[in-house]
């Protein structure tokens, strides 16, 4: 994997899990599960149909 794949990927990670992270902290526990599911089913799906 290239170093600029990996960088956008570090950030893409970055961005999408402190979404989460933040949903979480403010007490809201199903939407932040819900958003990091689509998250991570979003990623693998990309892998799958090599979008990345």
């Amino acid at each position: 994997m290239p170093a600029k794949h990996a960088n956008a990927a570090a950030l893409e990670i970055l961005w999408f899990g402190g979404g989460a992270a933040a949903l979480y902290a403010s007490g809201l526990v199903t939407p932040a599960a819900v958003f990091f599911a689509l998250f991570v089913l979003n990623a693998v799906l990309r892998i799958i149909w090599k979008q990345v």
